[in-house]
């Protein structure tokens, strides 16, 4: 098991954390996922064998924000 933090930026709101845990939760792979607005991060647990830190970053992309790792 992998865990990462991304560092994510373009929050309109603390809710923007919601909808990103739900995010990362619906990718196979993926354990656990918590975001923090105040923080501007998200903390990721994986299993590096089904999905790829690129893989987390896209999809937090994909829901409009810039992400790095």
């Amino acid at each position: 098991m992998q865990t990462t933090i991304l560092q994510i930026d373009g929050w309109m709101s603390c809710l923007d954390a919601r909808g990103i845990e739900k995010r990362l939760m619906a990718q196979h792979g993926v354990h656990h996922a918590e975001a923090n607005f105040l923080s501007g991060t998200a903390t990721a647990h994986y299993d590096e064998a089904q999905v790829s830190l690129a893989e987390l970053q896209r999809l937090v992309a994909d829901c409009g924000y810039a992400c790095a790792g």
